[in-house]
């Protein structure tokens, strides 16, 4: 009751309505110099998001897709055992590639080591049921941290590869093959946010068929001068605005733990989200992966 009391005084203390400019090429460069900035060493991957968005607004021919997504069955002596699908987001950053495992008849432990063994640079897999996380971890030394929840009380467990997983026997009586290979679909979109004077901060969403109808803030910031907690939480309020107009069922921002981001991990407990997901020595030793969410039903 006091966080919402503190969100709501917070937002009256805004002298005046903060609005959203749609990123284009006029403004590019103002946003691309807020970003790097801002965004410490992931400066660059936030502007060339911000390019991609724009040529492929303009219906341009990219010369490597943004996000990519592939297929591939994993058989044994002939018969189906698995389906794996991955997508390569550099939305994500490069290190946050998601693997998603359903199993034919069945799992066991040499079919997920071998997925481990296979997959497992791509540090992270997504499993649409609870089986066998236990004895991945007691058997290959990962770690399995929760739940994402999904739409329609879908879940997705999440198990984090260990680095000693990579060097696990390739078992040979597998086989593997890719089916499918394309261009993920896709909505995300980029805003300059104004103060009706100036621009103050960048904020944006986007979604993938990955995780249904789950809307991700894309790259917010608030320039230093400006980044009063009201301002933050204004601008919070904005891309939720955003995410509710996709009819999303799901609000999420994705963080780490370093201390640079701890009065934004701040304002997101304050706007009312929740740590739905922690990675620990993700992006390196100390520093977490973490999401925040709320829903939004």
């Amino acid at each position: 009751m006091r966080l919402c009391k503190a969100v709501m005084t917070d937002l009256k203390l805004l002298t005046a309505p903060l609005t959203l400019d749609r990123l284009t090429w006029r403004n590019f460069p103002i946003a691309a110099t807020m970003a790097i900035k801002y965004f410490r060493w992931e400066g660059v991957t936030v502007v060339a998001t911000y390019l991609w968005s724009l040529i492929r607004t303009a219906n341009l021919r990219l010369v490597r897709p943004m996000v990519q997504r592939r297929l591939f069955e994993i058989t044994r002596r002939d018969l189906l055992s698995a389906r794996v699908e991955t997508v390569d987001s550099l939305i994500h950053g490069k290190l946050a590639r998601w693997v998603s495992v359903e199993f034919g008849n069945g799992s066991d432990v040499e079919l997920l080591a071998f997925v481990i063994r296979y997959f497992g640079h791509n540090r992270l897999l997504v499993f649409r049921q609870m089986a066998l996380c236990s004895e991945l971890e007691r058997r290959f030394g990962g770690v399995y941290h929760g739940v994402i929840p999904c739409a329609k009380g879908q879940q997705f467990y999440i198990y984090a590869v260990a680095p000693q997983s990579h060097e696990l026997e390739l078992q040979h009586e597998f086989s593997i093959k890719s089916i499918n290979s394309a261009s993920f679909q896709i909505d995300a979109k980029f805003f300059i946010v104004s103060d009706g004077k100036e621009y103050i901060g960048l904020t944006g969403y986007y979604s993938t068929g990955f995780w249904p109808n789950m809307i991700f803030g894309g790259w917010g910031t608030v320039r230093r001068r400006n980044a009063y907690r009201y301002t933050v939480l204004a601008v919070l309020q904005l891309t939720e605005n955003l995410a509710i107009s996709q009819n999303g069922s799901w609000f999420l921002v994705e963080t780490t733990n370093a201390a640079v981001y701890r009065a934004a991990r701040f304002c997101y407990e304050l706007f009312g989200l929740q740590m739905i997901l922690e990675i620990p020595n993700f992006y390196a030793d100390g520093e977490s992966y973490i999401i925040y969410g709320k829903s939004l039903g």
